[in-house]
């Protein structure tokens, strides 16, 4: 089983051939981390998680605001808290639910941001560089992801991020999952791509197909996005 260390740097590793924007890989690596949720010795971040929901619903309805975002946060809880460890949340239906989930909760996030005032001179860029820190303090193991955080601050410095594409956003959460998946697939429990519509088991012949499919993808784009 890969620990979350692993999973996080491979799918940096991964993300680097499709991107350039730190954003894109801040979510790859985002999205790599959240099907472990599944685990039981995760139950203490879901009633954390529960808390952060409710009060963020209350807090947005009472502001009348986009309190969706409590919603689905909420909604990921009973997702992860009803599914067993490497079962719906580590199938391809799975990984489409939840990123769906964290891409929305992006999108009314920037819409929230819509309401601030022009004079303060925010652009879109800076308002997603702030909600991908927030889920990476949410999503990711406390262990590894204020060093992650860390790291993606300096990458902005460095190189600032002046546009942004949904569509990259949504590809680079998946991304992120599918990497997940690949790693994975190559223990000998392998996982259950088709859930909930079968147990069948997938393993390294996946993981294979996966891994040349993306080299594919690579090699047709041929150079990362930035």
């Amino acid at each position: 089983m890969s620990s979350y260390k692993v999973h996080s740097l491979f799918a940096l590793i991964l993300s680097l051939f499709y991107f350039l924007n730190p954003i894109y890989c801040l979510l790859t690596i985002l999205g790599a981390n959240i099907s472990d949720f599944d685990h039981d010795v995760k139950k203490t971040e879901l009633y954390k998680m529960t808390i952060i929901g409710l009060t963020i619903f209350i807090t947005l309805y009472v502001l009348k605001s986009s309190y969706f975002i409590g919603v689905l946060i909420l909604l990921m809880v009973i997702i992860f808290y009803f599914s067993k460890h490497r079962g719906f949340t580590h199938s391809l239906v799975g990984g489409l639910v939840l990123t769906s989930l964290i891409f929305a909760m992006i999108f009314f996030s920037m819409e929230i941001s819509y309401q601030i005032p022009s004079n303060l001179n925010i652009d879109s860029s800076a308002i997603l560089e702030l909600i991908s820190v927030l889920l990476c303090i949410l999503f990711v193991n406390k262990k590894i992801s204020y060093i992650i955080i860390g790291f993606f601050v300096l990458w902005i410095l460095m190189f600032p991020v002046t546009m942004i594409n949904l569509k990259f956003v949504a590809f680079s959460i998946f991304l992120g999952f599918l990497s997940h998946l690949i790693l994975d697939s190559f223990s000998p429990t392998g996982v259950e791509l088709l859930n909930p519509f079968s147990s069948k088991k997938f393993g390294r012949k996946f993981s294979i197909f996966m891994t040349f499919l993306l080299i594919i993808i690579v090699i047709i784009y041929k150079t990362p996005i930035i």
